[in-house]
């Protein structure tokens, strides 16, 4: 009868459904985390009926503004659970399931499978001169039987900004969406004691405290409560108070219509204020500033709800070549009101990039060592997505960044500074370009391009670098070289992140004689992230040989030479203004000299026809006609 009697007490104790808790850790310059976040924060939204989040920002492996505000409280949490790496994600405080990219569906369904006996009800407000915040929270024990009790069992309350989305990154891996960011914990970070609780009976805790003068924006402001056995570190049930839009914010995104391509210098300023906050915006001022100058502002009267948005359109612009920088501030919002978010109050600035005009001469020799650390090459327009994507490097700079280089970084040990893709912490899928301003060739043959590179595989993966070519300023694209992976590298893989030694580079030679003659070229560099190991590049020459100088004075008039193409004969027309001798070569496009027509022979003023007769084969050829005041080329195609 005792065993039956007692069979039935625990069939009839009570559960509830426990909310899995996550915490992870985390950095704004950890490039690993930059990488995994996204898909850990997707996971986390698809079970957000399942999980609560908090998410501990560190002060490694470099800065982060976040940690810097509070770090004591977060410092504590690390020790706690003796979190030595980044990402890392404790699940309800037992299970560490590694970093934040090995956190699975199945991970979370495991965790919420198991039952608990307390139930909380959690809830928050903000002082509507946002300085102090009241906490509620209450926690019940809903077995009916049996009384809960855990060894010094922790109620942690913490104060949470759930989205933060910064204009630019705040720390240096890219990031600029951070959420359940934690902010403070209240009463501290040690907790509250949580006494047992007898069957069907509740406690209560309640907080009016200070907010911090560091909240960003006060309509994210959540809180996050959990319970947790302190030495054992076992959670029994959390839960999140989410945030109320109850404030006034008005945030500005840019719209600027940008150019069409590399050669189209038109844009037009546009930017979207929208109502994020929950109080109606009657006005404000928003101004655009290029390349950090002087603000260009507009005043706007309405009435903007809550939700709604509003473009602004400012005259247009004209740019003059190279990068520009285009960002947005929204200022003044219904006449000085207080803006709850400062974050959205400056756009994140947009980039738009156009080749100059005018070719910047006939060869580039980029050796790098003028350039600035953590910039693009000069003479060039680069596209990335982070500060290491792609930039020029130092044994220095990677030293101040926590690398430790043996040896210079220039190419084959012989300079200071190359120029890294960092393949090792960009996402698969990620590119990063650098386009080359205007070469002019109408007078240069055998044009060539070489570079020092040195490449290494984290195991197979096919980091991919492509060299395009264009002669009609980037509307067509001419692929000279590709290779990715094993064609690529020039040492053998390994897990360490790569720094090269001198003897771990090779020099790559391309032909680019197929685009000799051609009055704009220019050059694009590609590379496409399969998350392997690093890429450097140094000494990048781009050029070819010499065939004409200036335009001979003594030649008046245009030069012909037809028909073009030729197959029998080939006409060379042209006049001269008074006597002189003259020598006139045909070069093929190796730059060998195929036949001299005229050889310092004295040719008399007027109009003058050469023949070349029976051209020997097809082929590209460069007609020279020279005289002691200069020399003058012209191209022909022969088609036999």
């Amino acid at each position: 009868m005792f065993l039956a009697a007692f069979a039935g007490f625990v069939v009839n104790a009570q559960t509830v459904q426990r909310t899995v808790l996550l915490e992870e850790f985390t950095n704004a310059s950890c490039p690993p985390c930059a990488a995994q976040n996204p898909a850990f924060n997707a996971l986390v939204e698809t079970n957000a009926a399942k999980v609560v989040t908090i998410k501990y920002q560190t002060d490694w492996p470099g800065y982060d503004p976040m940690n810097e505000q509070n770090p004591s409280q977060v410092q504590t949490r690390v020790d706690y659970y003796g979190v030595t790496g980044v990402p890392n994600v404790r699940i309800d405080g037992t299970t560490d399931a590694g970093t934040a990219g090995q956190v699975t569906q199945a991970k979370i369904n495991t965790a919420y499978a198991v039952p608990s006996k307390l139930q909380m009800a959690l809830t928050h407000s903000v002082s509507d001169d946002l300085t102090q915040i009241t906490i509620n929270c209450t926690i019940t024990n809903v077995d009916t039987v049996f009384g809960w009790s855990a060894t010094n069992a922790k109620l942690r309350v913490g104060v949470i900004e759930k989205n933060l989305y910064f204009p630019a990154p705040p720390g240096t891996n890219g990031e600029t969406h951070f959420n359940y960011v934690m902010r403070k914990m209240y009463p501290d970070e040690t907790g509250t004691t949580v006494d047992p609780i007898p069957a069907n009976g509740s406690v209560n805790f309640s907080w009016t405290v200070d907010l911090p003068d560091y909240i960003y924006n006060y309509n994210e402001i959540g809180v996050v409560a959990f319970v947790q056995a302190e030495a054992a570190k076992t959670v029994y049930q959390a839960a999140i108070s989410q945030p109320v839009v109850s404030f006034l914010d008005g945030g500005v995104a840019a719209a600027t219509v940008g150019n069409a391509g590399l050669c189209d210098y038109d844009l037009t300023p546009s930017a979207t204020i929208k109502n994020e906050g929950g109080v109606e915006i009657t006005s404000f001022d928003v101004s655009y500033t290029v390349n950090g100058g002087t603000p260009v502002t507009q005043a706007w009267t309405g009435s903007l709800a809550p939700g709604a948005s509003e473009t602004v359109d400012f005259p247009g612009i004209t740019m003059t070549g190279g990068g520009l920088e285009i960002g947005y501030d929204v200022t003044n919002i219904n006449n000085g009101a207080i803006d709850v978010n400062l974050l959205n109050d400056l756009s994140a600035s947009e980039f738009f990039s156009a080749i100059p005009a005018d070719p910047i001469g006939h060869v580039l020799v980029q050796d790098l060592e003028a350039d600035t650390e953590g910039e693009t090459p000069s003479n060039a327009i680069g596209q990335r997505s982070s500060l290491l994507d792609l930039c020029v490097v130092s044994q220095p700079y990677i030293e101040s960044l926590g690398g430790a280089p043996t040896d210079v970084l220039g190419g084959f040990g012989q300079s200071d500074k190359s120029i890294l893709v960092d393949f090792y912490n960009m996402a698969a899928g990620t590119t990063s370009s650098m386009t080359f301003y205007k070469l002019d060739w109408e007078s240069y043959i055998n044009d060539t391009l070489s570079f020092d590179i040195a490449y290494r595989q984290f195991s197979s993966e096919n980091d991919r670098l492509e060299i395009l070519v264009s002669t009609d300023c980037g509307d067509n694209w001419t692929s000279v070289y590709d290779k990715a992976g094993a064609q690529l590298k020039t040492v053998s893989s390994s897990q360490a992140f790569f720094l090269p030694t001198g003897t771990q580079w090779r020099k790559d030679k391309i032909d680019l004689s197929a685009f000799d003659d051609a009055p704009e070229v220019i050059v694009r560099f590609e590379f496409t992230s399969d998350y392997g190991n690093n890429l450097f590049m140094d000494n990048i020459n781009i050029g070819g040989t010499f065939l004409s100088g200036v335009e001979d004075a003594i030649v008046a008039g245009d030069v012909k030479v037809f028909p073009n193409p030729a197959s029998s004969v080939v006409n060379i027309d042209f006049t001269m203004a008074q006597a002189n001798n003259v020598t006139l070569e045909v070069y093929d496009v190796t730059g060998k000299l195929v036949t001299t027509l005229l050889d310092n022979q004295l040719v008399g003023a007027g109009a003058q026809n050469v023949q070349w007769k029976n051209p020997a084969s097809t082929g590209m050829y460069f007609v020279k006609i020279r005289t002691e005041e200069g020399s003058i080329t012209r191209k022909v195609s022969v088609v036999k």
